[in-house]
């Protein structure tokens, strides 16, 4: 880069509110990627997408034309945006000291025009741009008509960020969404402090997803998603959380279990979908799933202390073969499949 990516004034505060919105590395969403069309659309480019700007990286909630989902914030165009409530135009980014350096305009995408409205919270909080790109510069810069346009989308995602904020299930599997499930997972975790009630976590992530949605296109993954969420509430109690954090990751709060009992909940969730057989449309589809447990210790100052060491047990059955289930809190433990 030409010069120091700048920094929002109040950069501390900014981030706390991105958090608080948990919208960083969620699904792909109908609401937010109609948007970007549009934008693509009006601005007659052939780049879009909302970019949400984390510490050190830039994180796309959604794209059109773009291959990447992620990038380091210090080639970031939107980080720059993000510094004032006004739009950054940029005409011909390889003229323009502060971006002619940057690998995104050396190299693919190789961007030229840039277009970025800031999203602007009620807390008054940038949290990223709603942007359009092209590989073409553009003497004429925008018209004063889809300038007009990019700020009512800009507002109709900062719309969007707020509602999803407010769901409670998730539209695709009825459980519930991530923000939910970690807002009703604070409270059990509150409640079995109080009480020194044993609190366990298992987060399960489906084998090959990417696989299933490149092979037989997305409508079918979302048939599998489904019967993996119903086949949870059918194996859960109707105290457990069961909610859906990621594109195929699921997470059970199991109040009132050990870790004994959480490891054989795990397992039979385990065992049951090796012998799931989806059906959609003729094709007869065989799931496995990897599998992480944890339960709360006495040490742990928060429910998210319990969620990230479930978490890397997930990924500890993912390096060890998948289809298996994994205990943080002993590694020896832990249950491989038959």
């Amino acid at each position: 880069m030409s010069g120091p990516i700048p920094i929002f004034a109040d950069e501390a505060v900014r981030l706390e509110v991105l958090r608080e919105y948990d919208i960083l590395d969620t699904p792909p969403e109908g609401s937010f990627d109609n948007i970007t069309r549009l934008a693509k659309l009006i601005l007659g480019t052939s780049m879009s997408s909302i970019s949400l700007i984390d510490k050190d990286r830039q994180w796309l909630k959604s794209s059109q034309g773009m291959d990447t989902q992620v990038t380091p914030r210090s080639v970031s165009f939107c980080a720059h945006a993000i510094t004032s409530p006004d739009p950054l135009i940029v005409c011909d980014a390889s003229q323009d000291k502060r971006f002619r350096d940057n690998p995104l305009v050396l190299g693919e995408p190789h961007i030229r025009f840039y277009a970025g409205m800031p999203l602007v919270t009620t807390a008054n909080a940038n949290l990223g741009a709603l942007c359009v790109l092209d590989p073409h510069p553009r003497a004429g810069g925008v018209s004063a008509e889809h300038l007009d346009a990019l700020y009512a989308l800009s507002r109709m995602t900062v719309d969007a960020i707020e509602l999803r904020r407010l769901a409670v299930l998730d539209s695709l599997t009825d459980l519930l969404t991530r923000g939910a499930f970690r807002h009703a997972a604070k409270s059990e975790f509150a409640g079995a402090v109080r009480d020194a009630s044993p609190l366990s976590c298992v987060i399960i992530d489906i084998d090959h997803f990417k696989a299933i949605n490149d092979t037989y296109g997305h409508a079918i993954g979302d048939t599998v998603l489904r019967s993996v969420a119903a086949m949870l509430r059918a194996e859960t109690r109707a105290s457990d959380l069961v909610g859906r954090i990621g594109g195929e990751e699921f997470a059970l709060l199991l109040p009132n279990t050990s870790i004994e009992v959480a490891i054989r909940c795990a397992e039979r969730i385990r065992a049951t979908l090796a012998t799931m057989l989806v059906t959609v449309a003729g094709k007869r589809l065989a799931l496995t799933a990897s599998l992480g447990v944890s339960t709360c210790q006495q040490h742990d100052e928060a429910i998210e202390m319990v969620m990230a060491r479930a978490d890397r047990a997930l990924y500890a059955s993912k390096h060890a073969g998948r289809n298996r289930v994994s205990v943080a809190a002993d590694p020896a433990q832990s249950v491989s499949a038959a």
